[in-house]
């Protein structure tokens, strides 16, 4: 089961803006506490019996009388069902602060956003033992842009890139056959993979680091992608697809995940125009 563990303010409803995000957020929150931290005995007690008594449709109200207010709150924005909601995080344990490998203990409700109600559509109770079927889990694209992206095998000599997005977190490779200098003289690619966090605005994927170029989801042939900005538009004017832009989501973990040709993005009459692969650096997006 994919967690629904969100480190940070990044997985944002709707494209709201920062003043509008729910409170309080992760950054509150961590900045009134010290590591290790422990909730109180009060506390740990009234979360554990409160995750054990909730379930889906479960309103908000219900939610809080039995667990008490969160300790802090992520937006969530669902682009392939149009729904949005929140994560309520609640911090039994944290040895240390939270890492995308090592999340402590603590239970996380997400409640799904209907006209002016919040009800429960998932639990991750799983440090009390609490079993529910995830609702926020990928079924390729998914209920989260959450998965790994990589670049088509056919560019694959030229120019490798991979994303990783996970609970809010990511992680970023890149490398290519030009030595590539940024600002201060250092060959990019040297230092990888960049991490941070990364926040979604609708279709929109925002990063922390400036150095990862926005990206925008979508789903093409029934498989996930992350488009540059000018690859997007190419797609959507022209139908042609620019193989250096998109990034491809695989069933796979790791940096070096098998990347799939860019075919299995092409629809039944791209199959019968398209023959033989040409480089789109050359011959331009096909």
């Amino acid at each position: 089961m994919n967690r629904l563990v969100v480190f940070a303010v990044t997985v944002f409803a709707c494209g709201a803006a920062a003043e509008d995000q729910p409170h309080p957020t992760f950054e509150e929150f961590t900045a009134n506490i010290h590591y290790p931290y422990y909730a109180t005995t009060a506390r740990q007690r009234q979360i554990e019996r409160g995750a054990r008594l909730l379930h889906k449709g479960m309103g908000e109200t219900t939610v809080l009388q039995l667990m008490g207010p969160a300790d802090y709150k992520v937006g969530w924005f669902d682009p392939t069902r149009n729904q949005h909601g929140q994560l309520w995080h609640y911090v039994v344990a944290w040895e240390r602060r939270p890492t995308e490998d090592d999340h402590g203990k603590m239970v996380t409700v997400s409640l799904e956003e209907k006209g002016r109600k919040r009800t429960v559509n998932d639990v991750d109770a799983s440090a009390f033992g609490v079993g529910v079927a995830s609702v926020l889990r990928k079924s390729q694209m998914g209920s989260s842009v959450d998965g790994l992206y990589v670049i088509p095998s056919e560019v694959r000599g030229y120019q490798n890139e991979t994303l990783e997005l996970k609970h809010g977190h990511f992680r970023y490779w890149f490398s290519s056959d030009a030595v590539v200098l940024d600002e201060h003289g250092r060959a990019i690619g040297s230092d990888m993979p960049l991490r941070g966090t990364y926040r979604v605005d609708g279709h929109k994927v925002t990063f922390s680091n400036p150095e990862v170029q926005d990206r925008y989801t979508d789903v093409v042939n029934g498989v996930p992608v992350l488009w540059r900005l000018e690859s997007k538009r190419i797609w959507e004017q022209e139908h042609k697809i620019y193989d250096y832009g998109v990034l491809i989501g695989v069933a796979a973990s790791g940096r070096d995940a098998k990347p799939p040709s860019v075919r299995v993005l092409y629809d039944a009459q791209m199959k019968k125009t398209h023959g033989e692969w040409r480089d789109p650096f050359v011959y331009g997006p096909q």
